[in-house]
């Protein structure tokens, strides 16, 4: 399966200098409001507002997204830079959803198995999704769409998730999610706060290897080795990926209907590959793959393109799972941009839109459960 993934809305922290961000915020009357949590999208960085509705955030310069959550009232969301400074937010409350009776209206047997469609798919089925739990399971309702096979998921409040596996409980404000088995691709976008749990020198040791793990081979890897044009150091192999029908799994086709429609039997054997790949042994100039605008870097290029990382194996569970064999070779994505916008990268991983970056293969494998703060550093 295709997935559109990813998960954080927009381009937080770059540098290490801290920056003091003041505001306050008041409701659609004016009316200061208390205990609004204020969180560094990506990051464990958070706050909440006083009695008066005014709160300081200590971050790191550069760009980041705001995120503004208080119960009974819709999340807000900011995108600022760290000159900014007395912000005034305003929010709404929450609108009663027109369609709520409809998504309620499943019997637990069906809640129960589009729940667990959606933890595969929003946690994984690894290692480390073993070692999550949501705790808060009911505020996560689901609609499936049986004209055009789309499963979509909500959730009336935050979706709180332990991960003894990395060390983190996380606060996920879930803005989209959905399945389209037609189309073969899903999609989940959402803001997420981290929150570090605690452990003893033993536990903490664990993690950190966990940590480590996770990182290296993954999209955050790739992005932040993409952005300093260390592909190759990092051990990432990329290469042109080609594409096109089978015709001999047309006329396959067409030999099956004529059989059908003339009620013969015949064995004529398994089907064809109706697609052939073709992999472009050949080095990828880095030009070809980004722009930049002064120091701003942007992804743009056509087509598919196979990305391998060298130093470090598949997981034994993908690939019995999802190649169905038991040899086991480096990590292999494919990776693919759609829509006419141009994907900005930036220093710590990150990539704006993620909507039109597509992605196949190991990158899809490794899911929330994977999921790492933006300003984590490897050891």
């Amino acid at each position: 399966m295709k997935y559109l993934l990813f998960l954080l809305l927009i381009i937080p922290f770059v540098g290490k200098t801290q920056i003091q961000i003041n505001g306050q915020v008041s409701d659609e009357f004016g009316f200061f409001i208390s205990d609004v949590l204020v969180y560094v999208d990506g990051s464990s960085i958070s706050t909440y507002t006083n009695s008066d509705g005014n709160f300081s955030l200590s971050i790191p310069s550069g760009n980041y997204n705001l995120v503004f959550r208080k119960e009974n009232y819709q999340n807000h969301f900011l995108s600022v830079n760290s000159s900014q400074s007395n912000l005034q937010i305003k929010l709404n409350e929450n609108a009663v959803a027109l369609d709520e009776a409809v998504i309620v209206s499943m019997t637990e047997e069906e809640w129960k198995r589009y729940f667990g469609i959606f933890k595969q798919n929003f946690l994984g089925r690894n290692q480390a999704a073993q070692k999550c739990e949501i705790l808060n399971p009911k505020v996560i309702r689901f609609r499936y769409d049986k004209e055009n096979r789309i499963i979509t998921a909500t959730a009336k409040a935050p979706i709180i998730i332990t991960n003894s596996y990395l060390g983190y409980t996380l606060e996920y404000d879930l803005i989209e999610f959905f399945i389209d088995y037609k189309s073969n691709y899903s999609y989940m976008a959402g803001t997420v706060l981290f929150n570090e749990m605690k452990g003893n020198s033993s536990k903490q040791k664990r993690w950190n290897k966990n940590r480590q793990e996770s990182y290296y081979g993954s999209i955050m890897h790739f992005m932040r080795s993409l952005y300093k044009k260390e592909l190759k150091e990092n051990g990432f192999v990329i290469n042109r990926l080609m594409r096109q029908e089978n015709p001999s799994y047309k006329k396959y086709q067409e030999t099956l209907k004529k059989m059908q429609q003339n009620g013969e039997t015949i064995n004529i054997g398994n089907p064809p590959a109706k697609i052939i790949q073709t992999l472009i042994k050949a080095e990828v100039p880095y030009d070809s793959l980004v722009v930049k605008n002064g120091s701003s870097v942007f992804m743009n290029f056509d087509g598919l393109y196979d990305v391998e990382f060298i130093n470090e194996k598949e997981d034994s569970d993908y690939v019995s799972m999802m190649k169905g064999q038991n040899l086991i070779g480096n990590q292999v994505s494919v990776i693919q941009l759609i829509g006419d916008k141009l994907v900005e990268i930036v220093a710590n991983g990150n990539f704006h839109p993620p909507a039109d970056f597509l992605t196949e293969g190991y990158f899809t494998w490794e899911k929330n459960a994977n999921l790492l703060p933006l300003d984590y550093e490897p050891d």
